[in-house]
């Protein structure tokens, strides 16, 4: 059985019996912090089982994206020696939330594995929970599988709380789980075997036992204390990896024989010219390659891309990992993005992102390749160098920090290339440096959990905003915070609460005579409005009648603002390229942010054409129109829904059309899906300015913009600058930019010519100072601080100085100022040919830029190095003697 009819059959399976077929969700997790990526199948139905949420079905089946790299659950380390690690893979699911419980979980999953599937019922073996902790044994789930799969006791094993026994989080649903385990065989050996001991069956480690489904009761409710109560509706929460699965239905030990694999194995191994099956190590880089190219490409398919912070970090791992294989493979170009085509074939059908972000999910990993390629051989030279000379085989952290922060090598890549040389790194040195370099943002790479606010009223709040900014209401709830600061919930508000990018609204709260400040508002996953209020005053009672009055200027601006930027990803598809895809967005009072897939920057002409074309729209006052539609059917009408949201069967569509003086009748503008707040016609904007196009990531652009009013101060502010220069610079505004090339020309002239002069009272001082070289084991050796000299004139200038030597060692430091102007350590030695056989140059650099806090490397003959610590060149120039002579033995 193919993968693909493993997959349609097992979802086909449980829609016949009742359940509804969920889409996968996003692995970027929607509205949950303390997910990195989403690595299981309850994830998108977390809330429902919390009872936060409540949708239309109370039985769903899913085949959910995963991924797992990274965080607590992280296999990446595993990925490509064993036959079942992998970083993506899809979980094959099926829930019931307070619908049916273990009877009949236990007995979809006999049928559908031996009734429908056909395999032997003798080669599984089921575990159920044997208690502990103060949590009874699972009898229950013992006696269903005797009665329903008619097995005995002796294929029934009882484990403890480690192994069948989950939980939610520290408080929250939990519950017992029974795993269902397929034999694979006893030939395959078992390390405890191996030292006298017994196999342990599916608790054991060895590859004899292959666990293919695991189902979650969740039956009880754990408190803070740690007590727990049953569950008033228990839950199913179910789990089978289809790569398992399809291996034991295809007859194969290993995931990576299956025809997930099979195509992307073949594919590497012409790549690479390396047959599959014939080297160990060859095999694990192959299959390495296979898991990762396939995580890359769904993670960017999910809208994340690679940069040094948070989710996207995690991506640049992956992706370089996979890199340094394809090094090992023998592979010095990029490859790795010819074989997204081949994946999209195989998992496009499935995973519909993957063919229809082709195209920038291609270039994404070809981009990141390049970029890497550039550095990786300076980097494993710097590596290699530093490894010849280190006293003892551990590889300093602030080595391993050197290689992160300056060529791009993740630490685990750093451990997994000295791990084959036979060296360790130290861990704790690389961290230590990481802590003082900078303490990473809070928002990027914590995953943690928000504030824990306790509610006790969870009937979702009224939302009367797209229509009022004022309401009374009745105030259901208030909760303190902190000193003069609390959460008031209403049964109804106008106040708009954060999400999607929207910031929440700002007010007021009314009530008798007092006056309750609004900061801003939040929501729950089972949308009941938080208002954060600021007050010197006691709270009113709850039941009390008040009065909720949105901010009006705030709330219009925010407006503005928002609808600015669905016309602004509809003129960047237009002019730039329908790969553009928003990945992120700030909408609030002041500006707007909007975050989009692209591979390079923007022109200048090209960001005046988006800027055209959205006040091009404005012009025309086209109306803006929402309405809610089922999602399929929205979808089905192009409207666009951004990555990393969440959408329930019922969608609001916001469009922006209508009939325009240069478009077709009833052309539409935009379609998006979106919650947010809008202008009625787009004529309300006023105007349109962008104030900046910047970089986010590989493959991410930033655009900031103003809008109305804030546009208008904009433009004055940029005219006035116009009129001050062009007084200043006594030359008309529209000579200008003329003028000022002129300028920039002769001043990179005045540069270049003074630079010229510097280098040659450099080489004259130089050559002067010849005499002075010093003897050191019988090698004349020159070593010099020279002023200022940026690290091409210092190289000229110690080509020089070795040529007029002959034979001998030039070592040369300076300090040259970088764009910013601060101070950086450069550093240059120069070894005559005939003596590079007794001491090297690169070995010699690296001595001297561990004291200016950097590195470097290079040929025998010559090496650069630079370094953070300008203040220490004299210092390390003073240290040349004793290196040599250290070196030379």
């Amino acid at each position: 059985m193919k993968s693909s009819e493993v997959r349609s059959s097992f979802l086909s399976y449980f829609e016949q019996n009742g359940h509804k077929k969920v889409a996968s969700s996003s692995l970027l997790p929607a509205e949950d912090p303390t997910l990195l990526f989403t690595n299981a199948g309850m994830n998108q139905f977390k809330s429902v089982f919390t009872g936060e949420e409540k949708r239309n079905y109370k039985r769903a089946t899913t085949s959910q994206r995963c991924v797992r790299a990274g965080g607590k659950h992280n296999d990446l380390e595993q990925v490509g020696r064993t036959a079942r690690h992998h970083t993506f893979f899809e979980m094959l699911g099926n829930f019931s939330f307070g619908d049916y419980f273990k009877e009949d979980a236990i007995f979809f999953a006999y049928e559908l594995l031996v009734k429908e599937w056909k395999l032997d019922k003798n080669r599984l073996i089921f575990t159920v929970f044997g208690g502990g902790d103060g949590v009874a044994a699972d009898d229950e789930a013992r006696a269903l599988w005797r009665k329903i799969a008619g097995v005995s006791d002796d294929k029934i094993l009882s484990l403890g709380i480690k192994d069948n026994f989950w939980s939610m989080g520290d408080t929250g649903p939990c519950g017992p789980c029974s795993e269902i385990h397929y034999h694979l065989g006893d030939h395959f050996p078992c390390e405890r075997e191996a030292i006298g001991k017994k196999c342990l069956g599916p608790a054991c480690d060895c590859d004899r036992w292959n666990e293919i489904w695991n189902l979650v009761f969740m039956q009880y409710e754990r408190s803070a204390d740690g007590t727990m109560k049953p569950l008033p509706a228990p839950s199913i929460d179910t789990g089978m990896g289809l790569e398992r699965v399809s291996s034991v239905l295809q007859g194969h030990s290993s995931n990576y024989d299956t025809d997930l694999f099979s195509r992307l194995i073949s594919a590497i191994s012409d790549k690479a010219e390396k047959k599959y099956g014939v080297n160990a190590e060859t095999d694990v880089s192959i299959r390495v390659i296979s898991d990762h190219i396939r995580a890359s490409s769904f993670l960017i398919g999910d809208g994340i891309y690679a940069s040094n912070e948070g989710r996207g970090y995690v991506l640049r791992r992956i992706m370089r990992r996979m890199i340094r294989h394809g090094r090992l493979l023998g592979m010095t170009k990029p490859f790795a993005f010819e074989l997204v085509p081949i994946l999209a074939e195989e998992m496009g059908s499935a995973h519909p992102v993957l063919s229809e972000r082709l195209e920038i999910i291609t270039d994404a990993i070809r981009r990141e390749e390049e970029l890497f390629l550039t550095t990786l051989d300076r980097g494993m030279n710097l590596l290699e160098t530093e490894m010849r000379s280190l006293p003892e085989k551990k590889i300093p952290g602030r080595i391993a920090f050197l290689l992160y922060d300056t060529y791009g090598f993740p630490p685990d890549l750093t451990a997994l290339i000295a791990e084959s040389k036979g060296y360790k790194v130290d861990e704790k040195g690389f961290e230590e440096e990481m802590s003082k370099q900078r303490e990473r943002s809070k928002e990027a790479s914590d995953f943690s959990a928000k504030q824990n606010i306790v509610i006790t009223h969870n009937t979702p709040t009224e939302f009367v905003g797209y229509t009022e900014l004022k309401c009374e209401a009745i105030l259901l709830e208030t909760v303190s915070i902190g000193e003069g600061l609390y959460v008031f919930i209403l049964d109804r508000t106008p106040f708009y609460a954060e999400s999607g990018g929207q910031i929440g609204d700002s007010g007021n709260i009314l009530f008798d005579d007092c006056e309750y400040k609004v900061e801003t508002t939040k929501k729950t996953a089972g949308g009941v409005y938080l208002h954060f209020v600021k007050t010197d005053l006691d709270a009113p009672e709850c039941g009390s009648r008040v009065i909720a009055k949105v901010d009006r200027e705030t709330r219009l601006s925010t407006e503005r603002n928002h609808t600015s930027t669905h016309l602004l990803h509809a003129a960047l598809r237009k002019i730039l390229g329908e790969h553009v895809q928003q990945a992120g967005s700030y909408v609030g009072p002041d500006r707007l942010r909007f975050d989009f897939s692209h591979f390079k920057a923007m022109t200048e002409k090209e960001i005046a054409q988006v800027e055209a074309e959205m006040n091009a729209y404005v012009i025309e006052n086209l109306p803006v129109s929402t309405k809610v539609y089922p999602i399929d059917e929205a979808k089905k009408l192009g409207a666009m829904a951004f990555f990393g949201d969440k959408y329930g069967e019922l969608v609001r569509v916001v469009s922006v059309q209508g009939t325009a003086s240069y478009l077709p009748d009833n052309l539409t503008i935009s379609r998006e899906f979106c919650g947010g707040c809008h202008v009625r016609r787009v004529g309300e904007i006023g105007m349109v300015k962008i104030i900046s196009e910047t970089a986010v990531s590989s493959g991410m652009r930033r655009i900031e913009a103003v809008t109305g009013s804030k546009a208008v101060e904009e433009i004055i502010r940029s005219a006035n600058l116009l009129v001050s220069l062009s007084k200043r610079l006594s030359t008309p505004q529209e000579e200008l930019p003329a003028r000022i090339e002129k300028m920039a020309e002769e001043q990179k002239k005045s540069e270049k010519e003074l630079s010229r002069q510097k280098a040659e009272l450099a080489m004259l001082q130089a050559e002067d100072k010849i005499k002075t070289a010093i003897k050191i084991c019988g090698i004349s050796v020159l070593a010099l601080v020279m002023e200022e000299l940026d690290p091409g004139t210092l190289r000229n200038v110690s080509d020089r100085l070795i040529k007029a030597m002959g034979s001998g060692i030039v070592v040369m430091g300076s300090q040259p100022s970088d764009e910013d102007g601060n101070k950086k350590a450069a550093l240059v030695v120069q070894v005559s040919k005939d003596l590079t056989s007794r001491i090297k140059a690169g070995e010699i650099v690296n001595r001297l830029a561990r004291i200016c806090g950097g590195g470097g490397g290079g040929r025998p003959d010559m090496a650069q190095a630079g370094g953070k610590d300008a203040l220490k060149v004299p210092v390390a120039i003073s240290a040349v003697p004793e290196i040599i002579k250290e070196l030379l033995g």
